[in-house]
């Protein structure tokens, strides 16, 4: 089975963070209209401080090395459950939702709008996140499925070959040790 939302997500979500970290170092006004949090009389800087353009820079710059991270555990990461993926993939979204909460709360006070936005983005990032371990689990319990049905064959086949021999002995049809059974 195919893991293609475990691996188109985080490639998905490493761009989206990767632009926010260019938008919002360059100050672009971009960001400013994306947002709606960036002073448009401040060059595209977060409402006058750019430590604070720098800060978020930084952070979703960081979250896109994450997400990057994520996207090559996919293809290198095993088929057992829970594994690497899934510590890095927690690891990626759970730093994602920090960075949008950071951002909700330095821009609350400027724009009560940002709440809808943030709330979109948290949501988007805990569906993408429970669709991907999902897909990772369902893989990991089809591979079980299997394994134990192949068990079970071979356990009916062992158990049938049993019955036959021990009817064949009973019989007295059946090979003989050395002594056993002859006349």
């Amino acid at each position: 089975m195919p893991l293609s939302l475990s691996i188109l997500l985080p490639f998905h979500w490493m761009v989206a963070f990767c632009l926010f970290a260019a938008v919002c170092s360059s100050g672009a006004d971009g960001f400013s209209t994306f947002i709606g949090f960036v002073d448009a009389s401040s060059s595209g800087h977060f409402a006058g401080n750019a430590s604070l353009s720098l800060f978020f820079g930084v952070a979703f710059a960081l979250v896109g090395a994450l997400f990057l991270w994520c996207f090559v555990t996919a293809f290198t990461a095993g088929g057992d459950f829970p594994g690497d993926y899934e510590n890095v993939a927690a690891k990626a979204f759970g730093i994602a939702v920090a960075a949008i909460t950071a951002l909700l709360l330095t821009s609350f006070s400027r724009n009560a709008h940002m709440v809808v936005a943030t709330a979109a983005l948290t949501a988007a990032l805990a569906a993408s996140y429970a669709a991907v371990i999902n897909e990772r689990r369902a893989m990991a319990l089809g591979a079980a499925a299997a394994v134990d049905e192949i068990q079970a064959v071979v356990k009916r086949v062992a158990l049938g070959a049993a019955h036959a021999s021990l009817l064949s002995k009973l019989a007295g049809r059946g090979p003989h040790r050395d002594g056993e059974g002859a006349t």
